[in-house]
């Protein structure tokens, strides 16, 4: 379910893009998923201090932290659990690798496994799902419905 984004939420894959590919770049393909998230949020704290410190740059701190763990309610009970691979600020981000040469034609499971996320976890404006191919990556923001 792509979506038009507000300004700060197209600057905000704009970071998470930008930070992934220099990761992909310096890594490479064939890697864990745990392996990119770990060198994504190096990435992602080192862009966000470059941004602080570049004139008229982001000064209030965005949170980033790695494997979240939320709560899935039904009918206000608590019912289960899913950890997140990132959380950066509102975003949670999902990493998945591909063994596709062409990431952007994400499975369909991938996809589905989003919308779960944006039904039942209230707290998340949106995820960005990130897929890492054998020689790109493909990222595709996904917004709650009250959000759009």
């Amino acid at each position: 379910m792509e979506c038009p984004l507000s300004e700060g939420m197209s600057r905000t894959h704009a970071v998470i893009r930008r930070a992934m590919n220099a990761v992909h770049r310096a890594l490479g393909p064939g890697l864990a998923e745990t392996t990119y998230r770990n060198a994504l949020c190096v990435e992602l704290q080192a862009q966000l201090q470059l941004q602080a410190q570049a004139p008229g740059g982001v000064q209030e701190p965005v949170a980033i932290a790695m494997e979240v763990v939320r709560t899935i309610e039904y009918r206000g009970v608590a019912v289960g659990f899913h950890r997140h691979d990132l959380v950066f600020g509102n975003v949670v981000i999902e990493i998945k690798v591909s063994k596709s040469q062409h990431p952007e034609a994400a499975p369909a499971a991938y996809e589905s496994q989003i919308n779960r996320y944006l039904t039942h976890l209230k707290d998340s404006e949106c995820v960005v799902l990130v897929v890492i191919g054998v020689e790109e990556i493909a990222t595709s923001l996904h917004r709650r419905p009250q959000f759009q």
